[in-house]
Parts: C-alpha cells; structure tokens; sequence
C-alpha cells in the first residue's frame, strides 16, 4: 500500500479527500512510513525564516515535542529540525488585529490574517471572536484547499496565487497550536491535510527554510497522532 494523498503536487491536483475509505492499520503505518520519508536532513543547522509572530510559537512547538513526545519523536525533532530562527525581514511590526483586519472594508491580506491570529496564539487560546475567524479561514481552506495570496472582505472570494508554500506552513503552525491548547480536531485534520500539500511538494520545490518548516510540523503531527493512537 501506498500513501496516495502526497502522490502528486497538491497545489495544482488538491484532493477532495471526498469518501475516502477506512483501511485501518496498514494505512496507519503507510501515512507514518510516508511521513518519515519526506524528513529532509541537512549537515548542518539552517536558518528558518519566519515571520517575527510566529517566532515564539515554532520555538514553543520544537520544546513540546522534545518534552512531550515519544523517544523516537523527541530523537527525529533532534535530528531533523536543528534549525536557528530567523525574522522574515520586515516582519517585526506587530500586526493589526484579526478582528480590525476581517471588519475592514479591504480585502484581507492572508499573510497579515495568520500573522495576527498567531501573534495572539503565542501564550493563550485564541479569544472567540478570533476563532470564530480562525474557523472561517479554515472552512476558506476545507473548500478549496488552497490558500489564496487575498480574500475579499469578511474573507470572501480569494484571490492571487495561491503557491505561497509559507502561508500553508503558517496555517498548519496555528492549527497545531490551537489543537495543544484546545484539543479541538477540527485543528488536527486540517493540519493533516496542509501537511499532506507541503509534502506533494519536491524539495526542489520548496526552499531550506520551508524544509525545515515541514521537518517540524511533520514532527509534531506523529507526536499529535502517536497520542491519539495510545489514548494519550
């Protein structure tokens, strides 16, 4: 058995994951075989650049592996993601709020959306007048499955690329942060599923910082379903 949802590039093929059947434990340790393979090392540490808010949450993320995960996920984290964390240049402004951002007349800018949801993710739950946007984008994402450069106001119709590979790894870095605080597994499948887009992607298709940036969410996501799996 093969892992068929990373088979092909997912920005330009998505997969619907429309009536997808149930096949147990093979498929299980098919996805985590699937998973480890798209691991990238690299001989010595690499920069990840992100934006300045998400900066504490991928630090926060990498210690709760390393504290909370299995020897063999603590191991690979170790292995895989020895990484310095770099501020995009120009990114060290604090960002408007989600709410001033999603009331706005203006289309949303999505870079500017997630940097403002996980600047307020970096030490509590999101308050419920930001889920509720947080929902929002996500059902934005669970349509289409892409994640477009803009959105209309109230995020209406998105528009723009949608190849921007750093707005996936945002995304899934917030939904990985909600699922710790909240448990909640609407968080864990669409962390799934932008993780299943980042690793349809070759090497050659993403940058070392976007390597990186999947070797650790990669991590996190097998420490999220070995807890699942042993009724953690």
């Amino acid at each position: 058995m093969t892992y068929q949802y990373t088979e092909q590039n997912l920005l330009e093929v998505p997969n619907t994951y429309m009536y997808s059947p149930y096949e147990g434990r093979i498929f299980l340790e098919t996805y985590i075989s699937s998973r480890e393979d798209k691991l990238i090392g690299f001989e010595k540490s690499v920069d990840l650049y992100v934006p300045e808010a998400a900066r504490t949450i991928v630090s926060a993320l990498r210690n709760w592996v390393l504290t909370n995960a299995s020897p063999h996920r603590r191991s690979q984290c170790n292995t895989y993601c020895d990484f310095s964390v770099a501020d995009i240049p120009g990114s060290d402004q604090a960002p408007p709020s989600a709410q001033i951002l999603f009331d706005s007349i203006n289309n949303i800018d999505t870079l500017e959306l997630l940097c403002s949801l996980l600047h307020e993710q970096r030490e509590y739950r999101l308050k419920k007048s930001t889920e509720v946007i947080w929902h929002k984008l996500i059902q934005k994402y669970e349509v289409t499955k892409k994640i477009y450069d803009c959105y209309g106001a109230k995020l209406k119709k998105g528009t723009g690329s949608y190849n921007n590979t750093n707005l996936y790894v945002l995304l899934s870095l917030s939904c990985a942060i909600h699922y710790i605080h909240s448990g909640s597994l609407v968080a864990l499948n669409a962390m799934l599923k932008l993780n299943d887009t980042l690793c349809s992607l070759t090497p050659v298709e993403l940058d070392a910082s976007s390597c990186l940036s999947r070797n650790l969410l990669v991590c996190i996501e097998l420490s999220f379903v070995d807890g699942l799996v042993n009724g953690d």
